[in-house]
């Protein structure tokens, strides 16, 4: 049993009756403590033994039942011990008290992915998610940084030289997924928005760490040939400042300055999801800079006059409907093809919703006209209200889903029965 908590008799004489009190009442209090924990995280529960006389008995608290103390079919329950029984045994220093760690309960025979982990925190945050597979925001919080709780076949997270790493995802000759990060700091990004701090506690099959560990190892191996940077840039924006620059562990020098020239330099078309997660990366860095200037003021006027440009193409890109596809800028018309009526609409869907986030993420000057939001929010609005449950389960629309879901709730439009009926895919 994992040890959080142990009571031993202080001495050969035993317990005093203030002591097995305090014992009692100790016990208790970490019933109830960890109740209004279970309570955030929908399920789970702790262990607890005492030994009495040289016999172990152990129980387990559900919090999610009731604060009352509750034992497996391993022992008999503490209550059936007589008080005189207790007392003696605690006056002749024959009792032990130990309470173990709290575990949320998680179904390890469950497949899921970091990537949806990630994304149903960027929706529900910590709190309940309304799904079954992951109750909470704060499970799949402990799925991601806990590897003894891991669901996903192996260890995602790793000690490496510099901190602790998420395995990179990557496809193999059969075009089969790993298991590990769709995209490199996502994991980073996600705790980031979330605005976890840096203590936050991360748990490798080797040790004890935090997402401080994990940004220094990635700013240890940062480089702008990284084939994909918006992740990074969305972290770092969050987590590094007031700091502007930062050195890798080849001595390699890199400012956000720096960042934004490589972002802004890249081809949309090459960028995952229509290059929109790009201009999310931006709006970020933007946001960043208005607020501890990070950026000289030749990098900040790159950035502004690029997200104009843009909400200048997504203005006139804009169906009559409110959505958009993959092809809402000029350079990304080849992303988009029209042949299946199922594709398209995905592609919309992906397009619509990482666009609109977009869009709520930038100053208000700077964004395209209330009519274009209105009716981009219109169009997700209701295709979710046609969309059945069965579909929103398919793991093909899962992640651009809760774009669009994210979008929505921020504007105060995310139906409480859409939120709900919105659950994980069973692979």
């Amino acid at each position: 049993m994992n040890k959080l908590l142990e009571l031993v008799p202080s001495s050969a004489r035993g317990w005093s009756a203030t002591a097995v009190t305090f014992a009692t009442l100790t016990l208790l209090g970490y019933a109830t403590a960890y109740s209004t924990l279970g309570s955030a995280t929908s399920g789970g529960s702790f262990n607890w033994l005492f030994e009495c006389d040289g016999a172990q008995c152990t129980s387990s608290t559900s919090p999610t039942v009731s604060h009352r103390l509750r034992s497996d079919s391993r022992a008999p329950s503490p209550q059936s011990v007589s008080v005189e029984h207790w007392n003696l045994a605690c006056a002749e220093g024959a009792v032990r008290l130990r309470v173990g760690e709290f575990s949320p309960q998680v179904d390890k025979e469950q497949e899921f992915t970091v990537s949806q982990c990630c994304h149903l925190l960027r929706l529900h945050d910590l709190g309940p998610t309304g799904d079954p597979t992951i109750p909470s925001g704060a499970v799949a919080l402990r799925i991601l940084t806990d590897s003894r709780l891991s669901s996903f076949g192996q260890a995602v997270l790793f000690e490496t030289r510099n901190g602790v790493r998420y395995r990179l995802a990557k496809y193999d000759a059969n075009e089969n997924l790993s298991v590990g990060e769709a995209h490199r700091d996502l994991c980073l990004a996600t705790f980031a928005e979330l605005r976890l701090p840096v203590s936050t506690p991360l748990v490798t099959p080797t040790g004890h760490f935090t997402v401080q560990n994990l940004l220094e190892d990635s700013v240890s191996n940062f480089h702008l040939g990284q084939k994909e940077l918006t992740w990074t840039a969305t972290a770092y924006a969050l987590y590094l400042p007031p700091t502007v620059s930062w050195t890798n562990r080849f001595g390699e020098h890199f400012t956000f300055d720096s960042l934004v020239d490589e972002l802004c330099s890249r081809r949309l078309v090459d960028s995952s999801c229509g290059g929109t997660h790009i201009l999310y990366a931006l709006a970020i860095l933007l946001q960043a800079d208005r607020v501890e200037n990070v950026l000289s003021e030749s990098a900040r006027a790159r950035l502004q006059s690029f997200l104009i440009d843009c909400v200048g193409s997504v203005s006139s890109s804009q169906f009559p409907d409110g959505s958009w596809d993959l092809a809402w800028h000029p350079s990304t018309g080849a992303l988009m093809s029209r042949t299946d009526p199922e594709l398209e609409f995905v592609k919309k869907l992906v397009a619509t919703g990482h666009l609109t986030e977009w869009i709520q993420q930038l100053p208000i000057e700077m964004r395209p006209s209330r009519e274009v939001y209105r009716r981009a929010l219109t169009w997700l609005h209701d295709s979710f209200s046609v969309v059945s449950s069965a579909s929103r389960r398919d793991p093909a629309r899962f992640c651009p889903a809760t774009h669009a879901l994210c979008a929505l709730k921020e504007a105060g439009l995310a139906r409480t029965e859409i939120l709900e009926n919105f659950a994980i895919p069973n692979f």
